[in-house]
């Protein structure tokens, strides 16, 4: 990940110049240097020392962010010592005139792209019976698929904080395991109280924050036995249809797809 180049810029003076800086003459030359020049000298001096400042900075940060404190400490003695080597072994090259290059894989790029004109605010819930709510012909509901029903409708929900919701548009097709990764490593839960109110405002299939053009919205939803699930959520002509998929599922979602993910107020 980290190696070093012997012809770099980001140095205090080369190996050469440091030695000619201490010589008689040289000494001699510096003194007969008008202020100007001078200060000239120290402006450079100063500028290549602040660069190289930063970039030991940046190394260090991005040495010692690989690691959370607690994982960090249960590496063992092995692993810190192998990390001080390495930090040691970035000092040396850059007090040696050398340039430090930081390798670091690149970053997946994402799959979604966030839609800022949506945020949906959703209230504190106390009691929240999925059975009693989550029934075809009412709120819109024209279909709960086999997998919905049995994972769903024997949950009940308690004290359902409040939180707002924030809409992502998928720009390419994407398993679960894509959306997770452009979310942060992690795909926030959404309350099955706070899904339904939003099924319930637009009930008649009105526009609004779902999409109701046939592609599918998506949320995580945890499941009464504990499991996490996809909740695709999508309006046809008769009314919506509420599906329950397998995160691990191989099937990706379509780009233009919506995802709903929970956000801190």
């Amino acid at each position: 990940m980290f190696r070093a180049e012997t012809s770099a810029v980001l140095r205090y003076c080369s190996v050469a110049e440091r030695e000619a800086w201490y010589t008689p003459s040289t000494t001699g030359r510096r003194c007969s240097m008008t202020s100007t020049e001078k200060a000239q000298e120290r402006a450079t001096l100063w500028s290549m020392a602040a660069r190289a400042v930063a970039t030991l900075v940046k190394f260090l940060a991005l040495l010692l962010g690989e690691f959370e404190f607690e994982e960090l400490a249960a590496l063992g003695r092995k692993k810190n010592a192998e990390k001080l080597a390495l930090m040691a072994w970035a000092v040396r090259q850059l007090a040696d005139g050398h340039k430090l290059i930081i390798e670091v894989p690149p970053t997946p790029p994402s799959c979604f792209e966030r839609l800022t004109n949506v945020k949906v605010g959703c209230r504190t819930v106390k009691r929240f019976v999925v059975a009693e709510e989550f029934v075809v012909g009412t709120h819109g509901i024209a279909y709960l698929n086999p997998d919905f029903q049995v994972n769903f409708l024997t949950k009940m929900e308690e004290n359902v904080e409040a939180c707002d919701l924030y809409a992502y548009r998928l720009t390419k097709d994407s398993l679960d395991e894509d959306i997770k990764v452009s979310l942060g490593g992690t795909l926030p839960e959404t309350a099955m109280a706070h899904l339904l109110a939003m099924i319930h405002q637009q009930a008649d299939g009105q526009k609004g924050n779902l999409l109701v053009d046939g592609k599918a919205n998506i949320f995580y939803c945890r499941g009464a036995n504990g499991g996490l699930w996809a909740v695709r959520v999508c309006r046809y002509s008769g009314g919506w249809r509420v599906y329950a998929y397998s995160v691990t599922s191989p099937n990706r979602w379509s780009a233009g797809y919506q995802v709903f993910a929970r956000g801190s107020r």
